[in-house]
């Protein structure tokens, strides 16, 4: 086998913060104490309101910017083991989570991204996930996939320039979307995501987007579909309010109002990327 992995090899990198204290990862690894594993906390604070670790395994980087896409690619650059798993200080890990993302990338060598399950902490699946191993997830699959659902091998980054795009994510000037643009950006360069139906990791049912606006959803998703599918992008809005009228998540009233939205985010994300 090419790739004999340890959970030596696994690191975990937390976006987090203003926090002062390594007690929030406490109910993040209820299986054991967290200096178990290897960790890198990315802290964006302030000078006067640091984080610091007594532990060997744990790292920590204060960062005095803002930004989710600016801390992941903090992590990134200065990751330091084979695998990633790039997540939230919001999530509890399964009580084997090490142990399944080790043997998945053993039993699965030729697969750089894998994509795992997520419940609720009701045990609730938090998406309709295929039951069966997928080799590569097609663009629509990419389309619905949560950043604390993905593991990753460090190689992608080492053999790419690729990494999040740092106007999209909470913080960023469109708060939705970076973990899908990093995605399809990867998938451009053949690089693709497995799927395995293994539970990672625990996370609340509403997840960060949903406390968003939904003018700041649409501005956001407007940049977002421009950025990606630029040829095509109004119909992946038009697409968005016809489901979201579907589900009934928005009103016929609200078409006209969230369409100028989307536009409008489209039209930033225009004039910063002639600014570039």
């Amino acid at each position: 086998m090419t790739n004999q992995f340890t959970p030596n090899d696994l690191e975990i990198i937390i976006s987090t913060m203003n926090q002062t204290s390594l007690n929030f990862l406490v109910p993040m690894f209820p299986m054991c104490h967290f200096s178990a594993f290897s960790i890198l906390i990315i802290n964006q604070t302030t000078e006067n309101n640091v984080l610091v670790s007594e532990f060997e395994s744990v790292k920590v980087i204060n960062s005095f910017e803002k930004g989710l896409s600016k801390s992941r690619n903090l992590g990134i650059k200065n990751a330091s083991k084979s695998i990633l798993i790039l997540t939230d200080d919001d999530v509890v890990f399964a009580d084997d989570f090490s142990e399944k993302v080790i043997h998945s990338f053993q039993i699965f060598p030729n697969q750089n991204i894998l994509r795992f399950q997520v419940q609720s902490f009701k045990k609730k699946f938090l998406r309709n996930y295929p039951t069966n191993f997928i080799e590569s997830l097609n663009k629509l699959e990419l389309l619905n996939t949560m950043s604390v659902e993905l593991v990753f091998k460090k190689t992608v980054f080492d053999k790419t320039t690729i990494l999040y795009d740092e106007n999209f994510g909470l913080g960023g000037k469109f708060e939705l979307g970076e973990e899908n643009s990093i995605l399809l950006d990867l998938d451009k360069e053949n690089i693709t995501v497995g799927f395995v139906p293994k539970v990672l990791c625990y996370h609340d049912e509403k997840y960060s987007s949903i406390n968003l606006s939904k003018q700041t959803v649409y501005y956001s998703s407007g940049a977002f579909y421009y950025r990606n599918f630029s040829s095509t992008y109004q119909f992946w809005i038009l697409l968005k309010l016809f489901f979201e009228i579907k589900q009934r998540k928005i009103s016929f009233f609200d078409i006209s109002n969230l369409y100028k939205q989307a536009i409008l985010g489209k039209n930033d994300y225009k004039k910063i990327c002639n600014r570039l």
